[in-house]
């Protein structure tokens, strides 16, 4: 038991694991300085012979899920706490405290501290003050709200309320929801303005029960944001501005189409789906697919909707990256990659069971992406050959690889098509340009079992003559010469006509040089001239073209002889059919 006097200071760290403290008043404190009340030890394990942390794990839909480190808590055991007079709290001040229940906070306080009542397990009811405009990181963590409203709040930091009990939540309009703000919220449900909310942060409502989301508002949506939730439907707004990698993974989405009224007369009497608009400058729909615009002018495929019963689906000419997860779970048995392609992201064709056939049509292979993966501190996806103890390893790597600050945690090794390397249940064919480059790899020889050939792909140089062409204007003007020159450059340079003919938009170029021409005869005569032709593109050569051209002489010559022929047979059976006509009248 501990007596406090008028404006007491508590300084840091003050009471930090004194787990018999049970009676305190906090009525005439002042403030109350960092983990003054908290205490805690992180637990460990001994895994073959080494010691480690030891860590929370949850199961959901059978997986495994990595929440947090395990600890022990020595923090005071008071169950409430009434703050109405203190100032200021610090971080973590009252982090870990297993047995506080209720808290009355200042009605005057503009924001809660981070961590100052994360792992409060038993902390069920908070009402914050209409003040209270910021919610610190991990403020109120793994605590037991079940409800919480934050209508007056701007901010609420990342992991604010994560791994709590909260069904419904009330946001405020313009907020900002930052990285986990409320990930791992199991029976969240309901949030109540979120059509209002400006930023989404990454796995912000990762893991939850929601089921739809109207995002009519956000500018931004994070990497992975709903990620594993139980959305079936969202509707995005045109301030969307910024798609991280994949939000929606996971999610029992069917099409990113939009609903749109069928009128008659004035009156609505019916809906369809919309599978192609534009949602904003930056992000866009194509095929009921959700596409968004990277710096350098490239589309970069955000998120496949996982309940599409497609079976094959080509990607959008112009895409530059795929991104990670983006693909997860499809149904899809063949997928064509652009030319454009350059990036695959982390696990983009993880669990499609039933991907049969890749066909790439880029020149060079595009790389493939890996990142960190949480699931590898579960052993389950060790690299090494071999056995850890009870854990059957991968078999990539005869040694352990690991960074020098933990123990274990970096391991990087790919998962981009359905299995994870070295790991290969199903062998898928590659359909690969027959010039292409790079394809002929140890990991792609991993995911694919059989390699068939394709038609060429466009080099390097015909890409650049293809974006060249792709920047002139709409609107050509003498002031554009200098581009249609280079473009015609680059295009002449091309060394072969295969590669030449593989240039789709070669009219467009033509048209324009037929402008240039065409406006500087006006300048100069002062007179309208007829416009030029335009020059139709070159085809690739083929056998039968290459046999006209070099026997076009006896061609002629054996026509000639088949129409006197013709002739002559004609001549002879008109004589004989009048010969009989003939006797036939005597």
């Amino acid at each position: 038991s501990v007596t406090l006097g008028e404006n007491t200071q508590v300084g840091q760290m003050a009471f930090y694991n004194c787990a018999s403290l049970e009676n305190i008043d906090f009525t005439k404190v002042q403030t109350i300085g960092d983990m003054a009340f908290a205490g805690s030890s992180l637990q460990y394990c001994l895994e073959n012979n080494q010691w480690q942390y030891a860590y929370n794990r949850v199961y959901v839909n059978g997986e495994v899920i990595i929440v947090d480190y395990m600890y022990s808590s020595f923090a005071p055991k008071f169950a409430s706490a009434d703050l109405s007079n203190v100032q200021e709290i610090g971080n973590g001040a009252f982090m870990n405290n297993k047995q506080l229940a209720t808290v009355t906070l200042n009605q005057n306080a503009t924001a809660i501290s981070a961590q100052a009542f994360a792992n409060c397990s038993s902390l069920s009811n908070v009402t914050l003050p209409q003040t209270v405009a910021q919610v610190g990181e991990y403020a109120f963590y793994a605590t037991a709200l079940t409800s919480i409203d934050l209508t007056n709040v701007d901010t609420v930091g990342e992991g604010a309320f994560a791994r709590t009990n909260l069904t419904q939540i009330t946001l405020k309009d313009g907020a900002a929801l930052q990285t986990g703000a409320f990930r791992y919220c199991f029976n969240l449900t309901e949030a109540n303005g979120l059509e209002k909310v400006t930023e989404i942060g990454a796995q912000a409502f990762a893991n939850t029960a929601l089921t739809t989301a109207d995002l009519q508002n956000a500018a931004v949506i994070g990497d992975f944001a709903f990620a594993n939730s139980q959305l079936t439907e969202v509707k995005f707004g045109n301030l969307l501005v910024e798609v991280g990698e994949n939000p929606f993974l996971n999610c029992e989405i069917q099409s990113y189409g939009k609903q749109t009224e069928i009128t008659f007369n004035g009156e609505v009497i019916g809906y369809e789906t919309q599978e192609n608009y534009q949602i904003s400058e930056s992000v866009q729909v194509i095929d009921g697919v959700l596409y968004s615009t990277v710096p350098n002018g490239g589309l970069q495929l955000a998120s496949y909707p996982m309940a599409s019963d497609k079976v094959a689906y080509e990607v959008q000419n112009g895409t530059v990256r795929i991104s990670a997860n983006a693909f997860v779970g499809a149904k899809l048995a063949t997928v064509t990659l652009p030319i454009s392609l350059k990036a695959i992201g982390d696990k983009a064709f993880y669990q499609c069971e039933n991907l049969s056939m890749v066909v790439f049509t880029s020149y060079y292979a595009p790389t493939l992406e890996e990142q960190y993966d949480q699931t590898y501190l579960t052993y389950l996806n060790m690299p090494l050959s071999g056995k850890l103890g009870e854990y059957e390893g991968l078999g990539i790597s005869k040694y352990y690889m690991w960074n020098i600050t933990s123990n274990y945690t970096n391991f990087y090794f790919g998962a981009n098509f359905v299995d994870y390397i070295s790991h290969i249940e199903k062998g898928i064919v590659m359909v690969k340009p027959t010039n292409g480059e790079n394809y002929e790899t140890f990991i792609m020889d991993q995911y694919f079992a059989t390699v068939v050939s394709g038609s060429s792909a466009a080099t390097e140089a015909t890409l650049k003559v293809i974006q060249l062409i792709n920047d002139l204007p709409a609107n050509i003007t003498l002031a554009n010469e200098a581009q249609v020159v280079e473009a015609r450059a680059a295009y002449n340079a091309i060394p072969t006509l295969e590669q030449q003919a593989l240039v789709s938009n070669y009219a467009q170029l033509t048209s324009a040089e037929g402008t240039i021409i065409y406006l500087k005869l006006r300048e100069e005569e002062g007179k309208e001239p007829e416009l030029p032709p335009v020059i139709d593109q070159p085809e690739q050569p083929n056998a039968f073209v290459t046999f006209l051209k070099d026997n076009y002489v006896g061609i002629i010559i054996a026509g000639v002889a088949i129409l006197a022929l013709a002739g002559y047979i004609t001549f002879d059976l008109i004589k004989k059919k009048k010969s009989k006509g003939d006797n036939v009248q005597d």
